[in-house]
């Protein structure tokens, strides 16, 4: 959910958490080894848009594929059919802050927070909707482990390959190709499917940024935020 995305981002960048840069180019390399074309592009609409940036200066994007799905469009489109009142979107006024990158991605410690309802056995699945929870799930354990509930997508493809929504077996190819660092021990993992603007920022994205910030090793670099 770009709400979420973008709320965490912003907590993260504001947190004083100065060897925090979240950054988007990982997700060319993504592109290599995963089929999660929507999720990539989804993520990377989303952060464009509030980064002022635009696709077409991404070099992903010169490959041939067709851009991401206007949901913003289609969702009013749908809400109007329905004879709904207008989709409230929610909005930041100014511009988000930013923190540069100070070293390469393959020098980078990276922590993977993902919204698709992520989460071990043994551990409280999430509820339908609005559950504000975080998950912490061992980074060197295969997604083959995770289970995965959410009331806003099918969930028929990510319990084949959780992977699509929660990468981590990925990230961990990345990191033996030597293009990214070294995985937080743990992922964070949560469930975007949150009506209320305000607990998502000042529920859930603290709670991610705290979770971040007490994980054990060494400090982390740089965040990878998966929407679904």
């Amino acid at each position: 959910m770009s709400t979420l995305t973008l709320a965490t981002a912003e907590s993260l960048l504001t947190s004083k958490m100065s060897w925090v840069g979240v950054v988007f180019v990982i997700l060319n390399y993504m592109s290599k080894y995963s089929n999660s074309y929507y999720l990539n592009t989804l993520l990377l609409n989303s952060l464009c848009l509030k980064s002022h940036l635009t696709l077409d200066s991404w070099d992903y994007m010169t490959m041939g594929r067709h851009l991401p799905v206007d949901y913003i469009a289609r969702t009013r489109e749908q809400y109007a059919r329905l004879g709904y009142d207008e989709y409230r979107w929610a909005e930041r006024s100014g511009v988000p802050p930013f923190t540069p990158l100070k070293k390469k991605v393959s020098e980078c410690n990276l922590a993977l927070v993902a919204s698709g309802g992520a989460y071990l056995e043994g551990q409280v699945a999430f509820h339908w909707k609005d559950d504000t929870g975080v998950r912490l799930i061992d980074s060197t354990l295969p997604a083959s482990d995770v289970r995965v509930t959410h009331f806003a997508y099918d969930l028929e493809p990510a319990r084949s390959d959780p992977n699509i929504v929660f990468p981590v077996d990925r990230l961990r190819d990345l990191v033996d190709d030597g293009i990214l660092g070294s995985l937080a021990p743990q992922a964070v993992a949560c469930m975007g499917g949150i009506y209320s603007e305000r607990r998502t920022e000042q529920d859930l994205a603290p709670a991610i940024v705290r979770a971040i910030k007490e994980m054990d090793g060494p400090p982390v670099d740089l965040v990878l935020l998966v929407p679904v």
